[in-house]
């Protein structure tokens, strides 16, 4: 049986709220945007360690698994798209709502992020103007979400040994981890950034800890001294990145510390981690991700230059309480 983490919604509240922060003040956090690779991480981990309970029990369904996903995800993702469109109606100029438009059939079609790629990028001045940019790594959240099964459900099949159902996923993350590299070096930042290939390698690393840990997976592992160095690799990575790697190398090895040797409840970490705040951030952290955007394009478009700190601080109180009030 899968138990609950209460740390991992801790680690979601490490991952939204440097989002947030770089989104509305750029200049005070300028690696914020790695937190939604934390994400990947941890829906690699807690997707597979589903899979494998199921498979375990033998109560495994292609058919159940996608029923729950969509129900995880599609109230929170169609409430935000709805508003987003009513507003994007009645303010955006007629190309702007074309592109949006785009973006919203792309959005529905779950390949957002390959249209977000072929159609600009993530830090160009003319993204800031775009509602539904966001939805680039539900794009390659959803994309795994249909593949990874398949995979995962293949390699129980044919694999029968634990230990080469584990070299079948390292020998995946190692061969996106290279990809990502290679494409990094040619230059091809913008399709290393967006595309499932180059980003599995970071699910895959979640996967393999939960595959890895699947005897004993809700053990503490440690005393806490690979919490610790987990969370200085986050924290490091939060405010630099190497050029040669793909950026959020260093969080991806930190988060996969933390997830494999756990967090012991009565450590600095571990008490950090589960507190009721933010526990709080991270079990709204997805209706977060999703409204906090699109509130923040509007109050762009409004506004010539920089809005006034008190806009934006309302444009973030906003997300807080639309985001509560859609998780009650």
């Amino acid at each position: 049986m899968l138990n609950y983490r209460r740390e991992i919604d801790g680690l979601r509240a490490l991952a939204i709220v440097p989002v947030i922060v770089f989104h509305f003040f750029p200049s005070k956090f300028p690696l914020g945007y790695l937190g939604v690779d934390l994400f990947f991480v941890i829906s690699g981990y807690l997707i597979t360690r589903i899979m494998i309970d199921k498979h375990e029990t033998k109560t495994f369904s292609f058919r159940d698994f996608y029923v729950r996903r969509a129900r995880r995800i599609l109230p929170a993702t169609l409430s935000v798209l709805i508003v987003t469109s009513l507003f994007s109606i009645g303010l955006l100029s007629s190309t702007d709502l074309l592109r949006y438009t785009e973006s919203l059939v792309a959005t529905l079609s779950f390949v957002a992020n390959i249209y977000f790629w072929r159609t600009g990028g993530y830090f160009g001045t003319n993204d800031e103007l775009k509602p539904l940019l966001n939805m680039w790594s539900l794009g390659v959240e959803e994309q795994f979400y249909l593949i990874f099964p398949i995979v995962l459900f293949a390699i129980f099949r044919v694999i029968r040994k634990r230990q080469f159902q584990l070299l079948a996923i390292a020998c995946l993350a190692v061969s996106s981890f290279v990809l990502n590299t290679y494409m990094l070096s040619i230059g091809w930042s913008n399709p290393a950034f967006f595309l499932l290939p180059t980003r599995i390698w970071q699910f895959a690393v979640g996967a393999y800890i939960a595959l890895r840990a699947s005897d004993g997976a809700d053990k503490i592992r440690s005393t806490g001294i690979f919490a610790v160095l987990g969370i200085l690799l986050i924290s490091a990575n939060y405010y630099s990145i190497s050029t040669a790697l793909p950026s959020s190398t260093l969080m991806t090895i930190g988060i996969g510390l933390i997830l494999w040797w756990g967090v012991p409840a009565n450590t600095l970490v571990g008490r950090f981690l589960t507190l009721k705040p933010i526990v709080f951030l991270g079990l709204i952290s997805f209706s977060l991700y999703l409204w906090h955007w699109p509130i923040l394009v509007f109050i762009r478009y409004f506004y010539i230059e920089t809005p006034p700190i008190s806009i934006l601080i309302f444009g973030l109180l906003s997300t807080l309480v639309l985001s509560y009030l859609r998780n009650r």
